[in-house]
């Protein structure tokens, strides 16, 4: 019908569909709706910040005091999680703010990674790549200067249902997230590696960290 009517120019009312086909994921082989959207993000997103702690979770109160993570940029990985309280979906693109300070290099690869996480273990999907390991959204971003830094990495497009209960995972580091295949390389594709550095993720104070998510429901 698509093709008919555009490319036939008949007119068999297919212009008359929504813009936006929207497939909602619990996760890579369950599709928990499939429905028709006017526009993306869905009408009726509630951006929701959600802040960074120097404790390693994620919460919807800015923390009260300043506290600092660091990690190494070539084997470091922290994480921040938020335990979803209640059902609830998650369909559009997602933002991280950061303000980073790097020490022994002047830049800084980062990659930061949206999973789902249900009963200890991590949710995988089919992604854009066709391993069904993918998370539920990636960013990454290089970074420049020695000094505390604001930054911001918009993450993917996802569509993606949580039930109460289950946990957002927040993960950040200087290098790819996925595991190297010795076949192909760096997969999904080449970068140059970040150089032998610390990074120091700020949280709380006058500019806190925050996931910005889109909430449906």
């Amino acid at each position: 019908r698509f093709f008919d009517h555009f490319l036939k120019g008949e007119d068999n009312g297919f212009d008359a569909e929504p813009p936006v086909r929207l497939e909602v994921r619990e996760d890579g082989a369950t599709v928990r709706e499939v429905r028709g959207e006017a526009s993306w993000p869905p009408a009726g997103v509630r951006w929701t910040e959600l802040f960074l702690d120097g404790e390693g979770t994620l919460g919807a109160d800015a923390p009260g005091s300043p506290g600092v993570i660091a990690f190494a940029t070539r084997s470091g990985r922290p994480s921040w999680s938020w335990t979803v309280p209640r059902d609830l979906e998650l369909s559009g693109p997602m933002a991280l703010r950061l303000r980073v300070e790097l020490a022994g290099a002047d830049w800084a690869n980062l990659f930061a990674g949206v999973e789902k996480w249900r009963d200890g273990r991590q949710v995988g999907f089919e992604g854009s790549y066709g391993f069904g390991r993918d998370r539920v959204a990636t960013g990454w971003l290089k970074v420049r200067g020695t000094g505390p830094t604001e930054v911001e990495i918009e993450l993917g497009p996802s569509a993606t249902w949580f039930r109460a209960g289950e946990e957002l995972r927040l993960v950040l580091a200087g290098r790819w997230l996925s595991p190297r295949n010795p076949l192909t390389g760096q997969f999904p594709a080449a970068y140059e590696p970040s150089r032998a550095a610390t990074c120091r993720v700020h949280c709380g104070g006058e500019q806190p960290a925050r996931l910005l998510v889109p909430a449906l429901g």
